[in-house]
């Protein structure tokens, strides 16, 4: 922090913390759960759709080469497109994407969540194209009666049984030749499946999963996870305590004035965490953050794990022997506690829970005496006779077997 606040500065990594860790079991249970199944869903649904447009497209282009096609350079033109890289130059639309799909919800021209868009909602009805002459050859643009697709529109062939669709069932080979019905009238009704999922996939609110890094805590300090994060260590509130929301804005500018985004200030110390690369054999590296190979970072976890079981079992044998020796006093000690009583026998008597027993025969000034029977049966420590340095409890133990 500029201001140097480490009270505030910790609190605030503890909200980064925090922060992300609610991040990540959302993004969990949105992997885990319908989330991502609704996704895999409506690119199955929507692609389903582009491939059946794009079949008919590239059929039709094909078609042209001969003469016989359906497809023309612009609305209402009379030029037929010639093969496929044709259409592709002048309908640059038309053109297969291999790239990966923005973030977020695309928008499509034709299909939008408020329902069909511009002419292709609406019922269309194309009975002629002409080009270079050819009059009716489109090899689609026939009526059903008398339909030329069949045999490259030399024999008329009836085929108003069986009502054809293309594209998905856009398009239709009706008494008028090639016609769309329209995508409203389409979707209001039965029998359009491809075009109904597709649609209904584009109106369906899609969850995504967010990485908890996406925004600077200022700009984002709303987000539902930041607020529960912030107004507990911020604020030192309860998660879900809807209050101070003016505060809370104000202590979070205050907080990650100079970090960004949230995560950059938990990551601050991690990320510059000094390490010894000679333990990579990559002597270069210095700071945890440089390291970027999989296989060192476990190498250093490992490492250091095996470091801090090494220091818990020191500073475990450590505390037995401190708890040892205090719980150990010698003769000597125990005496000088007896002897503090001196001839007072009422004193004395009070100290008979330390093993200590009045004689009135006894020395002068030493007639409150240490009696180890007396201690042992009173239930208090046990003195023993130091010769030397007091070993370990095991040490201890083996003597005494």
């Amino acid at each position: 922090l500029e201001n140097g606040n480490q009270t505030l500065k910790g609190a605030a990594i503890k909200t980064a913390a925090d922060y992300s860790a609610r991040q990540l079991q959302e993004i969990l249970d949105f992997y885990t759960g319908p989330g991502a199944t609704r996704k895999v869903q409506a690119a199955r649904d929507g692609g389903r759709l582009q491939g059946a447009i794009r079949e008919f497209l590239a059929t039709q282009a094909v078609f042209s080469a001969s003469n016989h096609g359906c497809l023309s350079t612009a609305d209402r033109a009379t030029a037929v497109v010639q093969g496929i890289q044709q259409l592709e130059t002048t309908k640059t639309t038309c053109k297969l994407a291999t790239d990966l799909s923005p973030k977020g919800s695309p928008n499509f021209a034709v299909l939008a969540k408020a329902g069909p868009q511009g002419e292709l909602a609406e019922t269309k009805t194309v009975n002629t194209i002409t080009a270079n002459g050819q009059s009716t050859n489109c090899d689609l643009n026939s009526i059903n009666t008398g339909h030329k697709r069949l045999n490259d529109g030399s024999n008329n062939q009836n085929i108003a049984a069986n009502n054809p669709s293309v594209a998905a069932k856009l398009i239709s080979i009706s008494r008028a030749g090639l016609t769309s019905k329209g995508l409203t009238t389409l979707l209001a009704a039965d029998g359009a499946l491809i075009i109904k999922a597709a649609q209904a996939a584009i109106k369906r609110e899609q969850g995504t999963a967010q990485p908890a890094d996406e925004a600077t805590a200022i700009s984002k300090w709303t987000n539902e996870n930041f607020k529960k994060a912030a107004q507990r260590y911020l604020l030192g509130l309860a998660a879900d305590e809807n209050k101070q929301d003016q505060q809370l804005q104000s202590k979070v500018t205050e907080a990650y004035n100079a970090a960004g985004k949230p995560t950059n200030l938990l990551l601050q110390d991690i990320n510059d965490m000094p390490i010894d690369g000679g333990l990579l054999k990559k002597p270069s590296l210095k700071k945890l953050g440089e390291v970027t190979d999989t296989s060192d970072l476990l190498r250093l976890y490992f490492h250091y794990w095996d470091l801090n079981k090494q220091k818990l079992a020191k500073a475990e044998k450590e505390l037995q022997e401190a708890s040892a020796k205090a719980a150990t006093k010698s003769a000597a000690d125990e005496e000088k506690v007896c002897n503090e009583a001196k001839d007072d026998k009422n004193v004395c008597d009070k100290l008979e829970n330390q093993g200590c027993v009045f004689n009135q025969t006894g020395e002068t000034n030493k007639k409150c005496k240490f009696d180890a029977t007396k201690a042992t049966e009173s239930g208090g420590p046990v003195a023993q006779t130091q010769t030397g340095e007091i070993n370990s409890a095991s040490d201890r133990c083996t003597r005494h077997k």
